[in-house]
């Protein structure tokens, strides 16, 4: 019964023969299906309302989905309710709850949430700042394809003018964003003055073994 209320929840929401979609109908089958239990279902919810699908966001709401879903693990959900904590959405700014949330659903695979918490380790927000665990997170969003991870994790290797490693993996990374991201260019013209033509023969060696590797995880 789950599955065939879920599909029409969808069917609703996302309607594939272009017609506009029906929000409140989909709302009620949403909340059908996580009546019977399905964490899915309130994780859509948790979208919809903070999306503002209704024509503008309702963040109570949203956290109330997103909470029933992540306390249940489920790393979307708990992507969500981090935003909120994070954002001071639908509930108090609560950066320690924030970080704690994007490190459960980070530690999940949930790119957003690895993305999230780098910038919380490299800014010091909510937690002392710490460029290994920023490194860390970032790469773990830059290997799921996450255009602006890969830029920022350049950007900080790029940084680290010590390393010769380093600098060629920023040019690696900064390759690969470099067609999402324009702030790349200036970042990629200095290091082609501080490493030698070899090692920049290297990175971009690099970067063709990381499409081959990745070819479902074109930057995004």
């Amino acid at each position: 019964m789950v599955p065939a209320t879920l599909d029409l929840a969808a069917f609703y929401l996302h309607p594939a023969d272009g017609t506009p979609a029906d929000v409140a109908r989909a709302i009620h089958y949403y909340e059908k299906a996580a009546d019977l239990g399905s964490v899915p279902a309130e994780v859509t919810l948790g979208n919809i309302f903070a999306n503002g699908a209704q024509g503008k966001p309702d963040y109570e709401k949203a956290v109330t989905w997103y909470r029933k879903a992540a306390d249940q693990r489920h790393p979307d959900a708990q992507f969500g309710l981090a935003l909120r904590y994070a954002l001071g959405q639908g509930v108090p700014l609560d950066l320690e709850e924030a970080l704690r949330l994007f490190v459960a659903a980070a530690n999940q695979g949930q790119t957003g949430a690895q993305f999230n918490l780098a910038t919380m380790y490299e800014e010091g927000k909510g937690t002392p700042a710490d460029q290994a665990l920023a490194v860390h997170y970032y790469q773990l969003s830059a290997d799921q394809g996450m255009s602006q991870a890969q830029f920022r994790l350049g950007r900080l290797l790029a940084g680290k003018k010590e390393s010769r490693a380093d600098q060629v993996s920023a040019y690696k990374w900064l390759m690969l964003a470099g067609n999402s991201i324009k702030e790349s260019s200036p970042i990629l013209a200095d290091l082609r003055k501080s490493i030698s033509q070899e090692e920049i023969n290297e990175a971009e060696r690099d970067v063709d073994r990381w499409r081959v590797a990745h070819p479902e995880n074109h930057p995004r």
